[in-house]
């Protein structure tokens, strides 16, 4: 479904679908990676601290009417649960949320990291 979204409509380009309970409707979100840096390097930075992250795939800041977005993936080690993995990624939420004031959301797309 990403693969179609990103080949039928031309100006998107990053596309992850995140299944949740609650109804999400559209972000208005403007890209500021670009703008910061240093916040970005800081939780870059933090992800490589982390010892259940295998690697981090994208990693990107947007602005929103209440407040900064991070936006991140990661591949988790293959074999864990469903409930294994959201305890992961709702740990890697809170530390990036405290590394600075104005994230107000962290968006984790995780998949399992590839055989080796």
């Amino acid at each position: 479904v990403e693969a179609r979204i990103r080949k039928h409509i031309a100006n998107v380009r990053h596309v992850h679908i995140h299944l949740e309970e609650d109804t999400v409707g559209a972000l208005n979100a403007r890209d500021i990676s670009s703008d910061e840096t240093s916040l970005l390097q800081r939780c870059a930075q933090y992800l490589e601290g982390q010892e259940m992250i295998c690697a981090v795939g994208m990693l990107r800041l947007f602005a929103t009417e209440d407040g900064l977005r991070l936006s991140i993936t990661v591949s988790l080690p293959r074999g864990l649960s469903l409930s294994e993995m959201h305890h992961h990624v709702d740990h890697l939420e809170n530390g990036l949320s405290a590394l600075d004031s104005r994230i107000d959301d962290v968006f984790i797309h995780a998949e399992p990291a590839d055989p080796t």
